[in-house]
């Protein structure tokens, strides 16, 4: 969701609009994108699956996406077209847009699923390490941690400095921090984080795929965002002293389309008002309730 006031979205005037994605895009010579059929008011054009492949002809398919049939025969006929031999599931997170078919497709091809070591429960799956390079069925990538979102996040570097982000960095409009499981100082951190890797381009979870220009200003764009949002917070606060949590989507937020959207304001509004909190901005009393501390705004 962009703001509508100072801040400019660098991609307003160079992303497509909704649904002008080609379903299936050579992002580069062993990087595919395929996309599902899922578009909606909270997966944009639908969720990115990106096939990566090696020079042997061996695949890993990241974030295999929704249970969808069609999608993913669309999937394994790219890879056959190509020559190419699914050997592993990879993911970004657990949330189902993203891995609702992976263990499914997984057990269809008899490989294993690669992902977070929290990323699922009482599930037989490989557990990733939280840094440094790992080997997938000859596949290397980078591992780079970008909890925020969700606490199981993470996003991928290529050889090649393509950097896979999943939902932590978007095609189009921001993130949703999702609280409870979001934690929006473990997603600042993760936003400087990435913001000092050397990539060549961004390949989000949603939405086209960005240059290494337009996503170095789509990085900076998001910490601008989620500091204007903190600030607008502050301000409905101070500007109605015990508001209600519920007051202060609809204070910052305004008028929104649909309960999705509005879902998503308040997950992200939730996760604002824990991280001023624990800067000692606010309190959240027992009842909903918002007041100011007597503490500078961080």
């Amino acid at each position: 969701m962009a703001d509508s006031e100072s801040l400019l979205d660098p991609r307003i005037s160079t992303a497509s609009e909704l649904g002008d994605l080609p379903i299936v895009e050579e992002v580069e010579l062993g990087l595919i994108r395929v996309l599902a059929p899922n578009a909606s008011a909270m997966t944009l054009d639908g969720t990115n699956s990106y096939l990566i492949y090696g020079v042997d002809g061996s695949a890993i398919v990241l974030d295999p996406g929704p249970d969808s049939p069609a999608h993913l025969t669309r999937i394994s006929e790219v890879a056959s077209e190509r020559g190419l031999d699914i050997r592993a599931v990879c993911l970004t997170h657990h949330h189902l847009d993203h891995s609702e078919a992976a263990f499914s497709f997984a057990s269809s091809l008899g490989i294993e699923v690669f992902a977070h070591p929290e990323c699922f429960d009482k599930l037989s799956f490989n557990r990733l390490k939280l840094s440094g390079r790992a080997s997938i069925s000859g596949i290397e990538l980078e591992i780079i941690p970008t909890p925020g979102h969700c606490g199981d996040h993470l996003s991928f570097l290529l050889p090649s400095g393509v950097l896979l982000t999943g939902d932590h960095i978007l095609g189009r409009g921001t993130s949703v921090v999702v609280f409870p499981d979001g934690n929006l100082t473990q997603y600042l951190d993760s936003l400087n984080r990435v913001a000092g890797i050397d990539f060549s381009r961004l390949a989000p979870g949603h939405g086209p795929v960005m240059d290494k220009g337009l996503g170095e200003e789509v990085i900076r764009y998001y910490l601008a965002h989620r500091k204007q949002r903190l600030d607008q917070l502050v301000a409905a606060i101070r500007q109605n002293p015990g508001v209600s949590q519920a007051e202060l989507v609809d204070l910052v937020y305004g008028n929104l389309p649909t309960e999705g959207i509005k879902w998503a304001a308040l997950a992200s509004t939730m996760a604002s008002l824990r991280y001023l909190e624990e800067s000692l901005v606010v309190v959240q009393k027992a009842n909903g309730r918002v007041e100011l501390l007597d503490a500078p705004h961080p």
